[in-house]
């Protein structure tokens, strides 16, 4: 997944800003006199490469699950001849640590750069070349590092939705998809129109950013009883919600047996499963759920949109 091109390139890097200082280096003196060195031309040279540091970043999860399988207990053969090199090479701490490493460079490689445009553009000894070149490579070096950061972020989410899955019972695998995120989480009462009236049952509520509206019920220890998932249709922010059975847009008007404060925290979700009538427990809470839905129900629809496009494309 690149990690030898990464050692290859980092080497040939070094090697060359090394040559160009040494060749900078004043007779009889140890320090090299670094006004007047230019090394733009190496940065251009070498930092569109450092697109490399994507794929790595990209298959950072892999890498990771690698390792934890070749650790097994920590008395594997692996895990063994690891422990012995890393202290051959005075390596301290986790390996694991180690990984995450050269994601790490690339925002500083982008700091250092910055720093370097600052110092060059107060010099009038370095060649107005010299500073051009920098400022390319400081582009270059920005864009990776933008796409490393949104990768990391997008790891992050993903790993939010790992551990949301995994505290579900029974155990599901709906939760976990290629650029989902959770947008909303919090509780709310599910209504349902009972013999003598209109029930609520609260549950736990995670609303995810590609549309899917998932809940179930408390258990202990931060777990849950899955329940349901549903794909948002259409949201109703004026639904009174008087019958919770009712079709869409034939709502009951509301009469005197609804109470008139409970009803104004009510919305009516529309999914392709299944409708639900939901109740907030504040106006304030009732407006950001309605927000969080409607956005992800324009996130959803926006990605049909782009599928169907490009299938027609296609074809």
């Amino acid at each position: 997944h690149g990690t030898t091109q990464l050692v290859d390139l980092s080497a040939g890097f070094l090697g060359e800003l090394e040559a160009r200082l040494a060749a900078e280096k004043r007779p009889q003196e140890h320090e090299v006199w670094l006004d007047g060195v230019q090394i733009g031309d190496i940065l251009i040279k070498y930092m569109p490469f450092y697109k490399l540091y994507t794929t790595y970043s990209d298959s950072y999860d892999t890498k990771q699950a690698t390792l934890k399988e070749l650790m097994g207990d920590g008395a594997t053969h692996f895990a063994k001849s690891l422990r012995a090199s890393m202290a051959e090479l005075e390596v301290a701490g986790d390996f694991q640590a180690c990984l995450i490493q050269p994601i790490q460079r690339i925002p500083r490689y982008k700091m250092l750069l910055e720093r370097l445009v600052k110092n060059m553009e107060r010099s009038s000894s370095l060649a107005s070349s010299d500073l051009a070149l920098v400022r390319r490579a400081l582009a270059t070096v920005s864009g990776v590092a933008s796409h490393v950061n949104e990768s990391l972020s997008s790891r992050q989410e993903q790993l939010r939705l790992l551990e949301l899955q995994n505290s579900f019972f029974p155990p599901v695998d709906c939760f976990v998809a290629p650029g989902r995120r959770l947008a909303k989480a919090g509780e709310l009462d599910k209504l349902s129109d009972r013999s003598g009236g209109l029930k609520g049952q609260r549950y736990a509520f995670f609303l995810m950013s590609d549309g899917g509206l998932a809940y179930g019920s408390k258990l202990f220890g931060g777990y849950y009883r899955f329940h349901r998932i549903v794909t948002l249709k259409q949201v109703d922010a004026d639904a009174d919600a008087d019958d919770a059975n009712a079709a869409p847009r034939q709502l009951a008007p509301a009469t005197s047996s609804v109470d008139p404060a409970a009803a104004a925290l009510r919305f009516r979700v529309l999914g392709e499963e299944r409708d639900l009538t939901l109740q907030a427990k504040s106006l304030e809470e009732r407006r950001k759920w309605i927000e969080a839905l409607l956005k992800a129900l324009d996130a959803r629809r926006a990605a049909a949109a782009s599928f169907a496009q490009a299938r027609r494309a296609s074809s």
